[in-house]
């Protein structure tokens, strides 16, 4: 029985079944459509809550790390709106509805955020999901061929790559100042995302144009993102559940898909690398599972027997 209502994190987790999907297509049919699935029924019930309760969305807006977090919200739906476009008739349709709103939401979360929280960054109060917010937009580009707008797919790859550039010296002074609040440690798993979304939109944009020394560096510098990651999701796993555990599964999850991609096209496609693959693909699978796991729990708590882990 629920007894919670879905804290705005829980877009994160959505994304990571939206993004565990495709990552398993190659395995079986049916578990992207078991993963897309359980995305589309979490995503349509967190997607009635916010329109039943925006109030409750403007004021969580109101804090840097909560509206920062909340670009994986659009960010699914573009995976939503991909998933829909594998059918046929009117879905399509309706994926291109879906596709363009969620762009839109995804460019109006990052003028807002910019408007209201520039001065952070100035201050150098800034938190790893400000990369979710403006490198996730390069989502356009991984899920671009459901509206077929090239400028729309590179303008999401371009950005994403300026911004992580840009971004990332400001990350890395907050990880050396050891600043960060408790409540969004699992945060740090999200230093392998931008660079592994970006490789993967990368290899979906360029397709067989693609060149091979710019794509050998993305590829370079998400796996070493990955390692460094892993090295705080250990410790972070063992840790009290929190919401922002969600936090934990798609930056693994586009970590182990963009790897997965890049293999035949760097030519590594030896049994070593494969099994390493394989390695990456179980991990996400498992945390994924275990955050799923511990959500399920989460919601059926009573306030009263909830330790304060609302913190985001």
């Amino acid at each position: 029985m629920i007894r919670k209502q879905p804290p705005l994190v829980f877009a994160g987790l959505i994304l990571g079944l939206f993004g565990l999907a495709n990552l398993l297509a190659s395995h079986h049919i049916l578990l992207y459509h078991v993963f897309s699935g359980l995305g589309l029924l979490c995503w349509l019930w967190l997607s009635f809550f916010l329109l039943s309760h925006l109030p409750n969305l403007f004021r969580d807006l109101q804090e840097a790390p909560l509206a920062s977090s909340f670009a994986t919200y659009p960010m699914s739906s573009m995976l939503l709106a991909a998933y829909l476009s594998s059918f046929a008739g009117p879905w399509l349709g309706l994926a291109k509805i879906l596709w363009f709103l969620a762009f839109l939401v995804h460019l109006l979360l990052i003028l807002y955020f910019t408007r209201k929280f520039y001065p952070y960054l100035r201050q150098g109060k800034i938190s790893p999901s400000w990369t979710v917010l403006y490198v996730g937009i390069a989502m356009a580009a991984l899920t671009g061929q459901v509206v077929q707008v090239p400028f729309l797919a590179w303008f999401g790859f371009v950005f994403g790559l300026v911004l992580s550039l840009l971004l990332y010296p400001f990350i890395f002074q907050l990880l050396a100042r050891g600043t960060l609040p408790s409540g969004l440690r699992p945060q740090l798993a999200i230093f392998c995302a931008p660079f592994s979304l970006l490789l993967a939109a990368y290899i979906k944009l360029a397709a067989a144009d693609f060149n091979q020394p710019f794509l050998l560096i993305l590829f370079l510098l998400a796996q070493s993102f990955y390692l460094f990651a892993l090295f705080f999701v250990r410790k972070i796993i063992r840790e009290p559940f929190l919401p922002s555990f969600s936090a934990l599964t798609f930056p693994l999850v586009i970590s182990a898909l963009s790897y997965k991609l890049s293999l035949p096209l760097l030519g590594l496609t030896q049994p070593f690398f494969l099994a390493l693959g394989l390695v990456e693909e179980g991990l996400a699978l498992l945390v994924l599972i275990y955050v799923l796991k511990s959500y399920l729990v989460y919601f059926g708590q009573t306030d009263e027997g909830l330790i304060k882990n609302d913190e985001t």
